[in-house]
């Protein structure tokens, strides 16, 4: 949304803001200028509150530092007095617009906090998923409403400036009649009809403007907590298909080694029962050699001495 409402230039010591109606200077504005300048003390956080000070103006219409005068905007500036954010704006955008702001440079948030901020992350999520091709169900869903969303406000931007151009005509036409009767007035009458008007035109387009944001702000806190649970409910889902293929492998696993082990013994067993017909191989041939040393006349008699007659 930030990328939506935010127009300006980097290096905002030298910056020119061109979408404020309020403000439009040259190069080198001292009202987007951050107090530790006048001591000539320009860091990456001078930045930061310069973008502060535009981002604020961009959403309320008004400069936060704002005083009567141009030089009473710069002793605000100077002393850190800023005007309250509205009520609208509120959590972690609040909490970030006030500390970018702060007169102490030392107190603001880095550019690497903000990027890393919630709400810049939320951003970051939602142009990642417009890029995105998901081919998943949940992302084509998520980023219809991405898509809705965004008409949505391309809608109200439409609306909003066809409602203006409307208003200026109506304007114009009550202008006219106005004036024509406050042609019949004193003069110090007619400074404070005119002033009393545009005081009333302005409140009217400022309620306007009020409640559009709120209703844009709204559909963003709605988009934000359904990007969460989608995201919530995918890793409880890649949790679950992980512990399901660790226990697949462990169960491959030890089939693995019980057949290695089954092997094994299949192997000693193999091993055994071929040194045993090996031993007795060298035991036969022994024997029968033992046997050709004895004369073949006491063969007989010695087997049968040896081996007794079975019994009848």
């Amino acid at each position: 949304m930030l990328q939506l409402i935010l127009n300006v230039v980097a290096d905002f010591g030298l910056a020119q803001k061109m979408a404020s109606k309020t403000y439009l200077y040259a190069a080198g504005t001292l009202n987007y200028a951050a107090p530790e300048t006048e001591q000539n003390k320009m860091t990456s956080e001078s930045d930061v509150w310069s973008i502060g000070v535009i981002i604020i103006e961009v959403i309320t219409g008004i400069h936060p530092f704002k005083g009567l005068t141009q030089q009473q905007t710069l002793s605000n500036i100077s002393s850190g007095k800023y005007k309250p954010l509205p009520d609208y704006i509120q959590g972690e955008l609040r909490i970030m617009l006030e500390g970018m702001i702060n007169k102490d440079y030392r107190k603001r948030p880095t550019v690497k906090a903000l990027l890393e901020s919630e709400t810049m992350q939320l951003v970051g999520m939602v142009e990642k998923s417009k890029e995105q091709k998901g081919s998943e169900q949940e992302n084509e869903q998520m980023n219809k409403k991405v898509n809705e969303l965004e008409m949505k406000v391309r809608s109200l931007e439409v609306e909003k400036e066809q409602e203006k151009q409307d208003k200026v005509k109506e304007q114009k036409r009550a202008d006219i009649a106005e004036q024509e009767k406050v042609n019949a007035l004193s003069e110090k009458d007619k400074l404070i009809v005119v002033k009393d008007i545009t005081i009333a035109v302005k409140e009217q387009e400022k309620q306007k403007e009020i409640q559009e944001k709120q209703k844009a702000l709204s559909e963003i806190d709605k988009l934000k907590q359904e990007k969460i649970k989608a995201l919530a409910e995918k890793e409880q889902e890649k949790i679950k298909t992980l512990s399901e293929k660790d226990k697949t492998i462990a169960v491959k696993e030890q089939e693995k080694q019980k057949a290695q082990s089954e092997r094994d013994q299949e192997k000693r067993r193999a091993d055994t029962e071929h040194a045993e017909v090996i031993r007795l191989t060298a035991e036969i041939t022994r024997l029968n050699q033992s046997l050709l040393s004895v004369p073949s006349s006491l063969r007989t008699i010695t087997y049968q001495s040896i081996i007794p007659d079975p019994p009848t």
